[in-house]
This record gives C-alpha cells, structure tokens and sequence, in this order.
C-alpha cells in the first residue's frame, strides 16, 4: 500500500503494515506540533491500557545506513486516540482530518467491491445504503439545512443521527432507515422556533468606543468558557469507564462514553469558532459604516 499523506502542509509518509497505512511516531509528533517525538512517547505511556495492538506497535524499521531500529508506529485509529489526548492547538483539527481520511479509505474499500449480489440463498441483495443513493445525498443535504437554522455543528448533527438509530456512522444506515433519518431531521427543523422579527436599525452608527466594549466582553466570556471546558473535559475523561481487561476497550460503555467525549470536542470547537466568526463579521460588517 503505496501513499502519502498531507495534514496542515506537512507531509506524512505511512509505513505499510498489516494491510493498512500506520504512522512513526516522529511523524505524528510533528503532525500535532511538537517539537520531538517524546511527547507522543510521553502521551502513549501515560495513558498505555487504552491502546491496543491494533492502534500502536513497535516494529522494526531500516535507517539510511541500513541498520534496524525499534520504532513505536501508530495506525490511524491510534493516531485518533494520541490526538484525543494531546492539547496542542491543531489536536482538534488533526482528529478530524484522521477521521476524513479513515472515512477515504473505507469508501475507496467499498468501491473496490464488486456490485451488490443477490444472496445465495434468499436472493435478496443486502439493504445497506451507498454513497450513490439519491436518500444518502438528500439526507446529507437536510443536515446542512439543519445546521444552517440551528446552533450546532455539522460533526454534532451527524453523531445525533448516528446515535439515534445506533450506528457508528450514516454508512451503517440501511435505505430505510436513511429515509427515516431524513424524516427525523426535517422533524427537528420543524421543531425549531420562529425566527424573531428584526430590530429596529440604530438611527446613528455605534462610536469605537462602544464596539470595543462589546468585542472585549466576547473576549472575556471566551477566555471563561474555555477555563470551564477544560475543567468539565477533566471530568469527563475520569467518567469513561476504566479499561481492567482487553475487552473492556471495545465495550458498549466505553465506545458510547467516546463518542460522547469526541461531541463534547466538536462542541467545545463549534462554539469558539462561532464567537471568534461573530466578531471577524461584526467588524466587517462596522467597518462598512464608516
């Protein structure tokens, strides 16, 4: 399996290893900006009962003088659960951009496929939706109408869709179960309030001063938030249930408290960009005032 890979504009070249691409450990360092590879070093060994062999392995790798070196590699599920546990400023962005990628690979799994056949003993063909199916667009396309009218983010829509049919993602959905999906949204947009009517336009244009006050409010209620979110992110990583035996990583408990936790991360990211956008498209839209 020949590739590369390319996050932030740093190029990652994955070693081939049991049929799918892992990633060095001095490459996923630099990915999540540090500096040397011993913080994801210091990471993995901190929190070692929650990786399994399928996330990280240490294997044997030639150097440029073909001599053999020990070197700890991360699969891509493994890199996902580093970045869940790095507090870097790209951390939140890198999990995402993981998740593309394992998303990439899957469908570039199905397409590899033949066509669905019929069963050889029922002579059904399998009900489990495609990404060609005219309901997977329309159901894609009344999420972003939801996020559009609503406050909340398009990675929190998806998960409340994936949770409650309980699936881990909308490939899992059959084709009846998509058309429910889309049901179920639309009844979410309905259930939204009416808009309220518009204010009144101030006669006169609001003085520097004024603006400014505002803007370092915003400022303050975001540097406040985040000192909460990193408080209720503690306690909510001493929530997920405790790993005693290999089977515990892989429980209904577990996978659901990650989930959780990767929401509260979308949330959390959702609402510093919207404060942050707020004041970008307030001082434009000011600034046209002038």
């Amino acid at each position: 399996m020949e590739m590369a890979l390319t996050f932030n504009g740093i190029t990652l070249s994955p070693i081939p290893h049991q049929n799918s691409p892992w990633i060095r450990s001095v490459e996923l360092a630099r990915a999540l900006g540090y500096s040397d590879e011993s913080s994801v070093g210091r990471i993995y060994k901190r929190n070692a009962e929650e990786f399994t062999p399928e996330m990280t392995q240490v294997i044997e790798i030639s150097d440029t003088v073909n001599l053999t070196v020990p070197t700890r590699i991360f699969s891509l599920r493994g890199c996902h659960l580093v970045a869940m546990f790095a507090r870097t400023p790209v951390a939140k962005a890198f999990r995402r951009w993981v998740l593309d990628v394992l998303d990439k690979l899957d469908a570039e799994q199905h397409a590899a496929l033949s066509s669905p056949a019929a069963d050889d003993f029922t002579g059904t063909v399998s009900p489990l939706s495609k990404r060609t199916d005219p309901e997977r667009k329309q159901l894609t396309a009344i999420i972003n109408t939801w996020v559009g009218m609503a406050p909340i983010h398009y990675a929190s829509a998806r998960a409340q869709v994936n949770a409650h049919f309980g699936v881990t993602g909308v490939d899992k959905l059959t084709v009846e179960q998509v058309k429910e999906a889309i049901r179920w949204v639309q009844a979410k947009i309905d259930a939204l309030p009416a808009p309220a009517p518009a204010a009144a336009l101030p006669s006169s244009p609001a003085s520097p001063d004024e603006v400014e006050v505002h803007f370092a409010a915003i400022r303050e209620h975001i540097r406040q938030i985040h000192r909460h979110e990193e408080e209720l992110f503690l306690l909510a990583r001493k929530a997920l249930p405790a790993v005693r035996k290999p089977g515990d990583m892989f429980s209904p408990a577990r996978r659901t408290g990650l989930s959780a936790f990767q929401s509260m991360e979308d949330c959390s990211g959702a609402l510093d960009y919207s404060l942050r956008a707020l004041e970008s498209a307030a001082r434009a839209m000011l600034g046209m005032g002038k």
